[in-house]
């Protein structure tokens, strides 16, 4: 049990540093100001916790998953929000923090989007 718990801290530990060589090298090219910067993850592991070693379980601590966002201009002095937010959010979000146009709606057929990207030669954006 300690080995497979050190083993998925540790995976964790160098997910850490690899983000903040990310975070370093947006640094270094001085592009802090102008990039919008996601970090998200799944929800972990059961480590025995409530003895199960998975992630099939209902309980609300094992559904939580990390979302962190900066937006240069926005979260500079940092925001903490305990709001529910669904990742079906993330991408219509960096596209406003992006200053980029807001993406049409899908339709709920999902063969018109074909339709519109292969035949009619359509932009997905407005």
């Amino acid at each position: 049990m300690l080995a497979l718990r050190r083993a998925y801290f540790a995976s964790i530990s160098y997910i850490d540093s690899l983000v903040g060589q990310v975070l370093d090298q947006l640094t270094a090219l001085n592009l802090t100001s102008d990039t919008v910067v996601m970090f998200i993850g799944d929800h972990g592991w059961q480590l025995g916790e409530h003895g199960e070693w998975c992630k099939h379980t209902n309980f609300e601590l094992a559904t939580r998953a990390p979302m962190m966002l900066n937006i240069p201009g926005l979260t500079d002095r940092g925001l903490q929000s305990d709001a529910l937010v669904e990742f079906v959010d993330i991408f219509p979000t960096i596209v406003e923090a992006a200053g980029l146009p807001v993406p049409i709606l899908c339709p709920e057929d999902s063969r018109k989007v074909c339709q519109m990207l292969f035949f009619n030669h359509c932009s997905l954006f407005c």
